[in-house]
């Protein structure tokens, strides 16, 4: 990648992890939370919500021969991705919508993100610009969008069961159910063709900054886990654009 991913203008500590996926049958699902229930606890996201798990819509954006796809499953270590996320699934909610960029170093994943009401996101679908000098991330985000000239593609949608270590050492553990994507160029499209990613599975993902305690590996052991490349994203391409052309080996 030819750009700069230390972002000098960005005068911001990053949500920086280390992140650790997984795809699990549902039979493990609910042995793994049976396991994992003494040392974890429900984030505050997943406690107010009567189902216990809370919506996630994401809107990634990439140019247009697909150059952020490409470059993950080209295995560029080091890449970034441009998103819009609501926890909504209509804009009558009019919730506030999060401008992210999510940057991989090696196996560092820094997020950068800034909230905007949704009056703003509006003006910058239909044409218009983030607002300037407002907050480094918006800058950013739309520098790289000219530059790169970055369209909206996909949007991709699940229901998310967040927990967080009882101990506090900064161990952050995820459950994302239904994973479903669509072609889309904005967040709350009219019609919505969606494609589920994995039947009668669960993606399981690990967080942490640290190294992972001894009850997390013992776990991660018990259960045979084996790490999976899991894109989001580069899953969205692949099952929602029939408009680009995938390597053969892809589909081997």
């Amino acid at each position: 990648m030819d750009e700069n991913l230390n972002f000098p203008d960005l005068d911001l500590d990053p949500d920086w992890r280390i992140e650790t996926k997984y795809r699990v049958s549902l039979r493990q699902y609910y042995a793994l939370k049976n396991a994992l229930t003494p040392f974890l606890s429900r984030d505050h996201f997943t406690k107010r919500e009567h189902s216990k798990r809370y919506l996630v819509r994401s809107l990634y954006f990439d140019t247009l021969g697909f150059r952020l796809y490409n470059e993950k499953i080209s295995g560029n270590c080091n890449r970034i991705k441009f998103r819009l996320r609501t926890y909504d699934d209509s804009p009558e909610a009019k919730g506030q919508i999060r401008v992210e960029m999510k940057v991989r170093k090696g196996n560092i994943m820094e997020k950068y993100g800034n909230f905007v009401p949704y009056e703003t996101y509006q003006n910058f679908i239909s044409g218009g610009n983030l607002p300037m000098d407002d907050h480094p991330v918006l800058n950013e985000f739309e520098r790289y969008r000219h530059r790169w000239r970055l369209l909206p593609v996909t949007i991709v949608e699940y229901q998310r069961e967040g927990y967080h270590s009882r101990t506090h050492d900064g161990i952050r553990v995820t459950f994302d159910h239904g994973v479903k994507s669509a072609a889309a160029c904005e967040l709350f499209p009219q019609k919505t063709w969606w494609r589920r990613h994995y039947e009668q599975q669960v993606v399981l993902e690990i967080k942490h900054r640290q190294q992972m305690p001894d009850w997390m590996d013992k776990i991660i052991r018990y259960f045979n886990l084996k790490v999976v490349a899991n894109s989001k994203y580069a899953m969205s391409v692949e099952v929602g654009r029939n408009d680009i052309v995938l390597p053969a080996w892809r589909h081997l």
